[in-house]
């Protein structure tokens, strides 16, 4: 079974400037190193070993000591076929968060300028219920050259992975499977987050997960419970609750957990939810972090006129859409792609994480 194996800076780097190459960005020649690691945000040296990947690819054709090196002409390159790529969602474009509304719009982007059409399918994976047979009767019934699917269950993946239609998970359930994939690689983040409450002091400690992760229970959620287990908190269905996602849904679920043993922490998977929870816990006329510490999943344009400033988790999603052009790049040309990347996540730490109450 092969390993996931994470790009070094050098390859993600690369990544970056073989989709800016494909789209055409720069015409014939390229700007210098030194401007081009500036646009990077990398070392000249991490520069200088990426274009030398590039080269080996044969995208590009070196200039020569202190000369820029030059796009390859075309007829050194496989001929690329326009493609018709679905993008099949976890949930609808409008109850998707505002990150990730954003990124499946710069997705849609990036398949334009490589001169594809891309199109979001008819129904998502909530509307079909993750049912498999309901999925493949839409691609069935769907025109579509590969498809790349968001957040998709084990079984649908494993799926792609037998398929002879070309698919890229996008996140999901795809550790493992000889599929092509990119996601953001957010468990080290949150066991930082989690052991970062516990020195705070805080005991009761709850992730907020999607409902689909329970069924089976997700491996997210084991090393979650088995980073509480570490530190002495018995971890249970208290700390990863199966809940209803709707806003009815998290009202009920806060309603029970805060009549009894309130939490004295949070840990979001969805930045929508915070603002639930931040609703839920203003009309109790409990404060944040006083009385209760939370980290939400990213701090958008909306939750960054939060204050206190929110605890959050962030992760770079340009280096996912370049994945995806790759993947793209790839099968216009005819080969066949079945690299997995993973993108760090960082927790970053702020003002509505403190120690526990007192009394709690």
């Amino acid at each position: 079974m092969p390993s996931v194996r994470r790009l070094s800076l050098a390859e993600q780097t690369a990544a970056q400037l073989r989709a800016d190459l494909l789209s055409g960005r720069w015409g014939h020649k390229l700007p210098g190193v030194l401007r081009l690691a500036q646009e990077c945000a990398v070392s000249r040296q991490t520069l200088r070993a990426a274009l030398r990947l590039l080269e080996t690819e044969g995208l590009l054709a070196a200039g020569g000591r202190g000369r820029s090196r030059h796009v390859a002409p075309p007829d050194r390159a496989t001929p690329n076929r326009q493609l018709r790529i679905g993008l099949l969602l976890r949930e609808h474009l409008a109850d998707e968060d505002p990150d990730q509304q954003t990124l499946i719009l710069e997705i849609l982007r990036a398949m334009e300028a490589q001169g594809h059409t891309c199109f979001i399918a008819r129904k998502s994976l909530h509307e079909l219920k993750d049912a498999l047979p309901r999925i493949l009767r839409q691609f069935e019934e769907t025109q579509a050259d590969g498809w790349i699917v968001l957040a998709g269950s084990a079984e649908l993946l494993r799926w792609c992975s037998t398929s002879p239609l070309p698919c890229l998970a996008l996140g999901g359930a795809c550790l493992g499977l000889p599929l092509a994939s990119v996601g953001s690689l957010s468990l080290p983040a949150y066991l930082e987050a989690a052991r970062h409450l516990v020195r705070l002091g805080h005991r009761r400690i709850v992730l907020l997960a999607p409902r689909h992760w329970q069924h089976p229970k997700n491996n997210f959620l084991k090393y979650f419970q088995a980073e509480l287990a570490s530190h002495g908190i018995a971890p249970s269905d208290y700390n990863a609750p199966l809940w209803d996602e709707s806003p009815q849904g998290l009202e009920a679920l806060l309603t029970e957990m805060f009549r009894m043993t309130p939490p004295t922490a949070f840990l979001l998977l969805k930045s929508k939810w915070t603002v639930g929870l931040l609703s839920f816990l203003a009309r109790r006329n409990l404060r944040v972090p006083e009385d209760v510490s939370i980290t939400s999943w990213s701090c958008d344009a909306q939750l960054a006129w939060h204050l206190p400033a929110l605890s959050h988790f962030s992760t770079n999603q340009n280096l996912l859409v370049r994945r995806i052009s790759r993947w793209a790049a790839d099968l216009a040309k005819g080969q066949r792609d079945l690299e997995s990347v993973t993108i760090p996540v960082k927790f970053i730490p702020a003002q509505t994480v403190a120690p526990p109450h007192p009394s709690a």
